[in-house]
């Protein structure tokens, strides 16, 4: 039988990023410090896991467009205010300390496999173009920018911490926000409509978008 906990999300307001090259860049760095933070392989997880805080490892988004970037950390915990707490003491001690080069390279092939594997699927495919190409960037730039990062000096890397401090200096904009009952099923299913709906509205428009992303894909691949 299972048994239910609260459920959590923690909101970190950014900084909008006008240039596409720049939004890429800013993603990457940031995707790999939130799994610094509270990765499955981070000491605060170990620490979490071991008090019965968190069962699993929280879910991290870094969602942006023209007008507006935030960071989004979710899960589930029975304490959500504590974890919220401790998230909030890693992210300043952190920003104390001197990166851990070893952590920072280990993490960085993590997210570059995981984001290599949505290729494997067509689904995934159909969604990273239709979404980037929304937001002005081209889905190759992503693996260009991990390219060039695997061959970035260590000194170099540092440069990266610039984009954690981003994040610690909007700690007094931060918002969280515990759910601990969930959405009623009569709110889910009418969710679930209305997003089928609007797939059935848009799939004409995303057809196209995907068709050329996979015309920039057979050349880009040439």
């Amino acid at each position: 039988m299972e048994v239910s906990q609260p459920i959590f999300m923690i909101g970190i307001k950014d900084q909008k990023t006008n240039k596409a090259e720049d939004v890429v860049t800013k993603h990457i760095a940031i995707e790999i410090i939130l799994n610094m933070i509270a990765g499955n392989s981070s000491k605060l997880y170990s620490k979490l896991y071991s008090e019965g805080l968190l069962m699993s490892e929280p879910d991290f988004d870094y969602e942006f467009s023209k007008e507006y970037a935030h960071v989004l950390i979710s899960g589930q915990s029975k304490d959500p205010k504590k974890v919220y707490e401790e998230i909030l003491k890693e992210i300043e001690n952190m920003k104390k300390q001197p990166l851990n080069k070893e952590q920072f390279e280990r993490i960085k092939k993590k997210i570059y496999g995981n984001y290599v594997t949505e290729y494997n699927g067509v689904a995934d495919i159909g969604r990273m173009f239709v979404s980037d190409y929304i937001k002005g960037i081209n889905s190759f730039e992503y693996l260009d920018k991990f390219n060039r990062m695997f061959y970035v000096h260590p000194d170099e890397i540092e440069a990266i911490t610039r984009e954690f401090a981003a994040i610690g200096n909007n700690l007094n904009q931060i918002a969280a926000f515990f759910n601990s009952g969930g959405l009623p099923s009569h709110v889910m299913r009418e969710n679930i409509k209305h997003a089928i709906s609007c797939i059935f509205e848009m799939r004409e428009q995303v057809a196209e978008m995907a068709g050329k992303n996979y015309g920039n894909l057979k050349a880009h691949r040439k």
